[in-house]
């Protein structure tokens, strides 16, 4: 009862008197059980930046109401760590892994990759790479590339493998993975190497928004001088790479 008349005064987006009768109410019936109260509360209390203690507290109802099996606090709470950087995210996401949500996933592997967890990691990361999420391709592509032990751990050393998920996220519009097979084909101890290939993925890289990529093509055509307004395009290519915040480009610009 006091979670609908809550809902109710609130969503009558009436006075500030009713509104905090309203938010009374909502803490009634979170501290009285109500999952639901508790995870609106949480959001609640997570939207007003002004509220002193307000984001802690919101934390404290999220936890709450994802021990009663709240799959939206649990969400929450997964994404509020994340963001942050902490490692805390991991068992919130382990809880919501198996429902195979590509995001989800992505970014379990990402921890576990950094806890050298490379199998469950790979486990995850190519479950995402399927579904085609773009930045599972990317990682899950580059630890085939990484050389040492990883046939043990079940990624296997393949720079051919590599290749094929790096291309699945470039061409998901993954500027950091078109940088990637750029470098990839420029590799003498790749089979497919071709320095044709290589550019092309620097200048889709650079369409894509890297700025090192976009300073790279910047350099390469300044290098051919001969050609009718190179130096113009360069200089396009320089200050796109400045917006992004590339202090070289910046430096490169002021002689044109």
């Amino acid at each position: 009862a006091c979670l609908a008349l809550s809902d109710w005064t609130l969503e009558a987006n009436v006075s500030d008197r009713n509104s905090s009768q309203a938010r009374e109410l909502l803490y009634r019936a979170a501290e009285a059980g109500d999952r639901k109260a508790q995870l609106r509360l949480a959001m609640l209390l997570q939207s007003d930046v002004d509220s002193p203690g307000g984001q802690s507290e919101a934390l404290r109802w999220f936890e709450m109401a994802a021990r009663q099996g709240s799959r939206a606090a649990r969400v929450s709470l997964a994404d509020w760590f994340w963001r942050k950087g902490d490692p805390a995210s991991k068992q919130w996401l382990e809880a919501l892994a198996d429902e195979g949500d590509p995001e989800i996933l992505y970014r379990l592997g990402v921890l576990l990759v950094s806890e050298g967890q490379v199998r469950r990691a790979a486990d995850c990361l190519r479950r995402a790479a399927l579904s085609g999420h773009s930045g599972a391709q990317l990682s899950y592509g580059l630890l085939h590339a990484a050389p040492g032990g990883r046939q043990a751990l079940g990624v296997p050393y393949s720079l051919k493998k590599a290749a094929y998920w790096l291309e699945k996220a470039s061409s998901n519009g993954d500027a950091q993975a078109s940088f990637q097979l750029y470098r990839l084909y420029r590799k003498c101890k790749f089979s497919l190497r071709s320095l044709a290939m290589s550019q092309r993925y620097l200048e889709r890289s650079a369409d894509q928004g890297h700025s090192h990529a976009q300073y790279l093509v910047a350099l390469s055509l300044l290098r051919l001088s001969v050609e009718r307004d190179a130096d113009i395009a360069a200089a396009r290519w320089l200050a796109r790479a400045r917006r992004g915040g590339h202090a070289q480009a910046e430096s490169l610009l002021k002689f044109l």
